[in-house]
């Protein structure tokens, strides 16, 4: 399958989106939180794209998108803090999708599937610093992004300030939960109607033999647009 058609369904204030559609992608962005969605559209004007971008949560988009995309992307996925959520999160990827459509969201390393959530937390906490700060040179300019954490007992939650192009300053947030496990994964797409062997850690396509009109679920270890260039 050529991927053409991408739903990005938790966009932030857009770069990740914008860049999808300077490779030639066909994107609509969403985000629970109103700003970033409404900066999202002014960073695609002020380069020239139009981009669609919506305020909407996960609950939401079957009512919005129905068998509308090729693939449907979303890095937010592990963050989710309840199962209700993941859920929603699941099937708003399963509606969305054409017949043999891809879900890709983003993965842990696989030897973190095998520790208790507490000894996650103690891991990952151990390999970030409660308070970094660094610069990124984008298209859209330069983003200096300071990172503040707070250490909670199945999660570490981090708040983002970004500095954008030297003049707006945003906040975001998200809480690392590492309280679910590859099962929990697993029956979740299950149940909201992926095929039993969709759900597949560090695959970038569907599971041989997965017939062309079935979507599949992947978690990803491997960069976003490698994933799709692929599919």
């Amino acid at each position: 399958m050529r991927c053409r058609s991408i739903l990005d369904a938790a966009t932030d204030y857009g770069m990740k989106t914008i860049q999808f559609k300077r490779l030639g992608f066909d994107v609509v962005g969403l985000d629970i939180v109103e700003r970033a969605a409404t900066y999202g559209k002014e960073l695609a004007k002020k380069h020239g794209m139009e981009v669609d971008f919506h305020h909407m949560s996960w609950a939401e988009v079957p009512d919005h998108f129905q068998e509308a995309f090729d693939a449907v992307y979303n890095d937010n996925f592990l963050n989710a803090t309840s199962r209700k959520e993941l859920k929603e999160a699941a099937r708003a990827a399963f509606t969305a999708l054409k017949p043999g459509g891809i879900a890709l969201v983003g993965s842990r390393p696989e030897e973190a599937w095998q520790m208790s959530p507490e000894e996650r937390v103690e891991k990952d906490w151990e390999g970030n610093h409660p308070q970094i700060w660094w610069n990124t040179d984008t298209p859209e300019g330069q983003v200096t992004t300071i990172h503040l954490s707070e250490r909670f007992p199945k999660g570490i939650y981090h708040h983002l300030l970004h500095v954008i192009d030297k003049q707006t300053l945003e906040h975001s947030g998200y809480y690392n939960s590492f309280e679910w496990t590859l099962d929990d994964y697993t029956d979740i797409v299950k149940e909201v109607g992926f095929p039993l062997s969709s759900c597949h850690p560090g695959d970038l396509r569907p599971s041989p033999g997965n017939p062309a009109d079935r979507m599949a679920f992947c978690l990803i270890l491997t960069g976003t647009v490698e994933a799709l260039l692929e599919f």
